[in-house]
């Protein structure tokens, strides 16, 4: 069966809103290791598929009776009562981890309380009910919306607990950290013995990603409080909360290393990718079992571009993610539909990386790092003009003309650090050039030969 180019459906943009994504789900290792509960906290860039494993996560769990699921986001998030802790002269990261526990918690109590049952009719958490009744207001909307929504009433009203809640206890806590301690501790006594479970999904982390040591000190809280409450519920909550690598990487606070068992870096092999894309078109195309060249045989006009085949040559371009190779392929494909060809010529996947990949790529990693270093785009402006390949000397003279015509005293070893981890440049290491996303414990300082990326090359105008 001939594939037509315009019946080619590569899904959304969006997970969250992408319709081809649980079919043309692929099950990875990293996948089985979330929903078992054996890694709770996802690391991966922007477009490494995050979000895909969420949305899975959630359809599935859905489907378990057993099952309860929840999606937070920092919308959901008690700022007050992080600013609270922190008035009790509770530190940042710690005032922080408090504050999130607080959300999981009143989100779990809200959840439970819905089903009738689950929790013990003398429970000492009844005093939370009609704060989250009251709360509850789900007009039309559809179920996300009104979850989120609900939700977001809920832990706005649960925030005075610790100021105004009458608490059947003969001594009422001293103040909200002792408040949410106990919380925990009601909520792991008298879970329903019915084999319930819940779990709640954290994403959305990066949407408040800056330099603001508070947004720091949020996000680390979030992983110390998934931590704690998953260990002290254990067998009956569960939070897994999704953050990209490169802000994990820079978090700084104590315990990290035990938060570091608990993550998963998402990494992407070349036929992995492949199969994505490939399996969208078969899907979308209605071709059955196919194999993969078969597809790229029927796609594309010529075999191999510049030496490679035309997938390697588009995968060589992305950072190994699935949302890059897709853009790549839809505007390679709406290129070859506007000149009216049949089938993907190699001017159409040349096209679409000059006048438009290439450009987002680059504004995809200024608008990354941005907020860490604002002038990162005038800095990428200083590769214009050069090679490719850059030896040491090379690359300090492009750094060097930055930091004197921008009056900036960074360390050169610095910059060199932040081009590698931002996926700029690679290293030669043994035959070929490696990035960050492919080995990110490489010290690029100690290498003498760096390339510029090669998805990046077309819009910084270096030369091939």
């Amino acid at each position: 069966m001939a594939i037509l180019l315009a019946d080619i459906d590569l899904g959304r943009f969006d997970a969250d809103l992408d319709e081809m994504l649980l079919g043309c789900f692929l099950q990875t290792a990293t996948y089985g290791k979330a929903h078992a509960g054996e890694k709770v906290i996802i690391i991966g860039g922007k477009g490494s598929g995050k979000s895909a494993i969420k949305c899975r996560l959630m359809e599935e769990i859905y489907d378990d009776d057993s099952c309860l699921v929840i999606e937070l986001s920092p919308d959901q998030y008690s700022w007050k009562a992080a600013r609270d802790f922190i008035e009790l002269g509770v530190g940042g990261v710690h005032a922080h981890a408090s504050a999130w526990r607080l959300t999981l918690l009143a989100a779990s109590i809200y959840e439970l309380s819905k089903r009738p049952g689950t929790l013990p009719k003398s429970t000492n958490l009844r005093k939370y009910y009609p704060l989250m009744y009251d709360a509850y207001d789900p007009g039309e909307m559809d179920r996300r919306t009104r979850a989120g929504r609900t939700l977001r009433r809920i832990i706005n009203s649960v925030r005075t607990i610790y100021g105004s809640l009458f608490w059947p206890d003969p001594a009422p806590p001293k103040n909200g950290l002792e408040a949410v301690n106990r919380i925990q501790s009601i909520l792991a006594s008298e879970w329903p013995s019915s084999g319930l479970t819940l779990r709640i999904l954290v994403d959305k982390l990066d949407d408040i990603w800056d330099s603001d040591q508070k947004v720091r000190d949020c996000i680390a809280g979030a992983l110390k409080a998934t931590s704690e409450v998953n260990a002290d519920l254990a067998g009956h909550l569960m939070t897994t909360v999704f953050v990209r690598d490169d802000i994990y990487d820079v978090l700084s606070f104590d315990d990290k290393d035990h938060v570091d068992d608990l993550t998963e870096r998402l990494a992407w092999e070349a036929e992995k990718l492949e199969w994505i894309v490939a399996e969208r078109i078969r899907s979308s195309c209605a071709l059955g079992e196919v194999p993969n060249e078969e597809v790229w045989d029927q796609i594309f006009a010529s075999p191999k571009i510049d030496g490679k085949t035309c997938v390697a040559y588009m995968i060589d371009r992305t950072f190994l993610r699935p949302r890059h190779l897709l853009s790549f392929f839809r505007k390679s494909i709406e290129r070859a539909m506007d000149e009216g060809h049949s089938t993907i010529e190699n001017k159409d996947i040349k096209h679409a990386e000059t006048t438009a990949y290439s450009r987002e790529r680059v504004d995809g990693i200024v608008v990354d790092h941005r907020a860490a270093f604002p002038q990162i785009r005038i800095l990428l402006q200083y590769f214009n003009g050069s090679q490719y390949r850059l030896s040491k000397e090379e690359l300090r003279v492009i750094i060097d003309r930055f930091k004197t015509d921008q009056q900036r005293q960074i360390p050169e070893e610095f910059i060199i650090n932040l081009l590698f981890t931002w996926g700029v440049i690679g290293v030669k290491h043994g035959a070929k050039y490696v990035y960050s996303y492919q080995d990110a414990a490489l010290n690029p300082c100690t290498y003498d030969t760096f390339a510029v990326h090669p998805g990046l090359r077309s819009h910084l105008n270096v030369s091939s």
